[in-house]
């Protein structure tokens, strides 16, 4: 996998915002959501839009074979975290935010992100390392619930000064969907 050239403001797709608009929205007419799959097939192609090794592993082969070969389609151009220096050292940031008992996350959370298969401390590393946004239908976490169980990427992110956006948003401000 190559490593992609990003532009000013580049978007990390979560797995959710992949997994959801084919699940939620456009099965079993998979064929209605061609603009959509289009035009996020051609913002990667841009750099504006990259998605990143982990994420990938998330999704392919989870009963959407439609989004497997997009996938495909994209693989070339994806991010290999662990080959990037810079993004392996900003994964030990985000696994030390998480584990540092001030900022309100139980054990049990340092410990499910500490898997090197799950995406998402990955997805907030590489945003870290490149300055990017991150896509996501996660919702930040109430205050009230501390201490959190499970870290949520908006929490995380917004702890480490990464910026995220809902699927709906980022649509619009890209346009073209």
């Amino acid at each position: 996998m190559m490593q992609p050239s990003f532009m000013d403001s580049p978007y990390l797709i979560d797995a959710n915002c992949l997994i959801e608009p084919y699940n939620r929205y456009y099965s079993p007419q998979f064929a209605l959501s061609k603009p959509f799959w289009n035009h996020l097939h051609d913002l990667v192609n841009e750099g504006q839009v990259t998605i990143i090794d982990k994420v990938r592993d998330e999704v392919y082969g989870h009963n959407c074979p439609e989004v497997d070969v997009w996938l495909d389609a994209v693989k070339s151009i994806m991010v290999a975290c662990e080959k990037e220096d810079g993004i392996v050292e900003a994964y030990g940031t985000v696994l030390n935010q998480i584990a540092r008992p001030e900022n309100g996350y139980q054990p049990t959370a340092v410990r499910e992100w500490a898997d090197r298969d799950i995406a998402d401390p990955w997805l907030i590393a590489t945003a870290k390392f490149y300055g990017a946004t991150i896509v996501t239908f996660e919702q930040s976490q109430a205050e009230s619930d501390r201490p959190w169980r499970h870290p949520k990427i908006p929490t995380v992110a917004s702890q480490l000064t990464v910026n995220t956006v809902g699927l709906f948003a980022f649509m619009q401000d890209v346009g073209g969907f």
